[in-house]
C-alpha cells in the first residue's frame, strides 16, 4: 500500500510557523511513521522572513521549499504544487493548511481509497472545529453550512463543497479544471474551486478519517484581527464573483458577515470596511 504515497505530491501552505512545529505536519509525520515509505512535500512559506525546515530532520520527508514573503494565499500555493507534480510526475495533489490533525491512519485510508474507487476524482477526510463538522459541508446561495451529521463513501458533489485542507485530487482532473483563482487569497478559494470541479464531475469520496481542523470561523480574536480577516473574506468573495447572480449572493454573504461582526465588536469599522470598498468598485466603472 505504502507503494501508493509515491503518486501523492503533498502541498502544505505555512504563515509565521515553523514547519516541525504545525498540527499538520505533525500529525501527518506519524501517519507517515506508521505506514512506511516516503512522501514528497511542497512547502509554500507565505512568512514575511522564510523559515526554511532543516530538510536532513525529516528522512520520511522528501521537501521542496519555496518562500513568497509577497503573502499571495493559498491558490498560488496550490497551483505551485500542480505545476510540481507534473514536473514529478504525480498523480495526485493532498492539499493541506498548517492547523489541522490527522489521525494515524489518515496517509492508509487515502491510499486505500485511491485503490478501491480508481474512478474517484477527488477524496476528502471529515473536517470538524470542535464538535462542528466543517467539511464537507451544505453548499447552498454561495455558502457553507455545517451539517449535522457526514455519511461516509462516493456522494453527489452537487449541493456540498469540501474545504482545502486533507483535499485528495488527482492531478490531471485539477489542472483541468484551471487549478484555484490565485485572485482568491484565502476565503471562497476552496468553494471557487469547488464550482469549477462540478462541470468536470458528479461525484467524490469521503474517507473514514476525522480530523482537528483550526477553523478560521472559530475562536476568540481581537478586533483589529477580525478586521484584517473581514477585508480577506470581502476580497475572495469579490473575486469569486463570475455572473450576475454570482455578485448578488456573495453580496449578501459579505453584508451578513459585516452586520455579525459589526454586533460582535460593537463597532463601525466593518460597515466602514465594507463602504470604501464598494466606492473603489464604483470609482472604477467610472474609470473604465
Amino acid at each position: 500500500m505504502k507503494e501508493c504515497l509515491n503518486d501523492i505530491l503533498a502541498v502544505e501552505v505555512i504563515y509565521r510557523r515553523k514547519l516541525a512545529d504545525t498540527e499538520t505536519f505533525s500529525s501527518l509525520s506519524h501517519s507517515l511513521e506508521k505506514l512506511g515509505g516516503c512522501l514528497e512535500l511542497l512547502v509554500y512559506d507565505n512568512s514575511p522572513e522564510p523559515m526554511e525546515p532543516a530538510h536532513h530532520d525529516y528522512p520520511a520527508w522528501r521537501i521542496q521549499y519555496v518562500h513568497d514573503a509577497g503573502n499571495p494565499g493559498v491558490s498560488k500555493a496550490y497551483n505551485e504544487g500542480y505545476r510540481l507534480a507534473r514536473q514529478l510526475g504525480k498523480k495526485w495533489l493532498l492539499l493541506l493548511d498548517q492547523d489541522t490533525v490527522f489521525p494515524e491512519d489518515a496517509l492508509a485510508v487515502y491510499c486505500q481509497g485511491i485503490e478501491k474507487c480508481p474512478q474517484v476524482s477527488l477524496f476528502a477526510p471529515v473536517l470538524k472545529a470542535g464538535e462542528v463538522i466543517c467539511s464537507p459541508c451544505r453548499y447552498l446561495m454561495r455558502t457553507g453550512f455545517h451539517p449535522k451529521t457526514v455519511r461516509t463513501g462516493i456522494q453527489m458533489l452537487q449541493g456540498r463543497a469540501v474545504l482545502n485542507s486533507g483535499m485528495l485530487v488527482r492531478g490531471d482532473v485539477f489542472g483541468r479544471c484551471g487549478g484555484f483563482n490565485e485572485r482568491i487569497r484565502l476565503d471562497f478559494a476552496d468553494f471557487a474551486f469547488n464550482n469549477r470541479l462540478r462541470r468536470h464531475h458528479e461525484t467524490f469520496c469521503v474517507l473514514p478519517i476525522q480530523c482537528r481542523h483550526g477553523f478560521s470561523g472559530t475562536g476568540a480574536v481581537s478586533r483589529p484581527d477580525a478586521l484584517r480577516r473581514f477585508e480577506l473574506f470581502r476580497e475572495g468573495a469579490a473575486n469569486s464573483v463570475e455572473s450576475f447572480t454570482d455578485g448578488v449572493l456573495y453580496s449578501l454573504v459579505v453584508l451578513k458577515r459585516c452586520i455579525r461582526l459589526t454586533v460582535e465588536f460593537r463597532s463601525f469599522c466593518f460597515i466602514k470596511s465594507l463602504l470604501e470598498m464598494n466606492n473603489k468598485r464604483l470609482n472604477r466603472k467610472k474609470d473604465d
